[in-house]
C-alpha cells in the first residue's frame, strides 16, 4: 500500500502490524469474540468483546491469555464497548457513521469547510496551523495552498479558526466500496472541552 500524497510523515503505516486470529474467532447468537495479536515492543494478544451477558468479559480474559500463552506475546488484554449507560467510562471513544442511508447533512454550527468561512475567519487558519505543526497542520496547510487536496473542515469561535479535520477525500477500497481516506484531525488547547471535535468528527 502506497501512502497519502499528502502524508510527509508517513503517519499511517502501509501495512498494519495488528492482525487478526481468524482461526480463533468466537461467533455466537449472543456474543462474539474477535482476538488479534500484535508483535510490537514485547507482543500483545487483544481480544475484541461483543455481547450483552457480563460474562463475556470474563470468557474474552481467558481466550487473550490463552492466545498470550500460545503464541509467547507478554501482554493480554480485552477491549469491550461500554453502553450509554456507563457513567464515565474510562477508554477510547468510537464513534461510527453509515454513509450508505443517505447524503452527509451540511455541517452546521461552528463549522464549515475552511473555504466557506468569511475572508477574515479563513486567514486565522495560517495561525492555527501553525500553532498545530506537530499535529500535521502546517503541512496540511501547505497542501491547501497549493490545491492538491480535499476539502478541510474547520471548526471557528468568535470568528478564530480553533479546530479542523480533513481532507475529506474517498476513494475505492480493496473490494470497490468507497471509503473515507484518514484525516488530520486536532483542536488548540485552549479550545478543548466544548464538544468542537465531537462536531468536527460527525460533520
Amino acid at each position: 500500500g502506497g501512502f497519502l500524497p499528502y502524508d510527509k510523515d508517513r503517519r499511517w503505516g502501509g501495512e498494519k502490524d495488528e492482525k487478526v486470529l481468524r482461526d480463533d474467532v468466537v461467533h455466537q447468537p449472543e456474543h462474539t469474540l474477535i482476538p488479534t495479536l500484535t508483535r510490537r515492543g514485547r507482543g500483545t494478544a487483544k481480544v475484541f468483546a461483543y455481547g450483552l451477558r457480563d460474562s463475556v468479559v470474563e470468557e474474552a480474559a481467558e481466550l487473550a491469555a490463552k492466545l498470550a500463552s500460545t503464541h509467547d506475546v507478554a501482554g493480554a488484554r480485552v477491549v469491550r464497548p461500554l453502553g450509554p449507560e456507563t457513567a464515565h467510562p474510562r477508554g477510547t471513544r468510537i464513534q461510527l457513521k453509515d454513509f450508505t442511508t443517505g447524503p452527509c447533512p451540511v455541517p452546521d454550527g461552528p463549522v464549515r469547510s475552511v473555504t466557506d468561512w468569511p475572508t477574515a475567519v479563513q486567514e486565522t487558519f495560517t495561525p492555527f496551523a501553525a500553532a498545530m505543526t506537530g499535529d500535521g497542520l502546517a503541512f496540511l496547510h501547505t497542501q491547501m495552498q497549493a490545491d492538491q487536496c480535499g476539502p478541510v473542515l474547520a471548526a471557528a469561535v468568535e470568528n478564530r479558526i480553533v479546530g479542523a479535520i480533513g481532507p475529506m477525500e474517498i476513494q475505492p477500497d480493496a473490494i470497490g466500496h468507497p471509503q473515507l481516506l484518514p484525516q488530520y484531525f486536532t483542536v488548540l488547547p485552549e479550545a478543548r472541552g466544548q464538544a468542537l471535535g465531537r462536531t468536527l468528527w460527525r460533520a
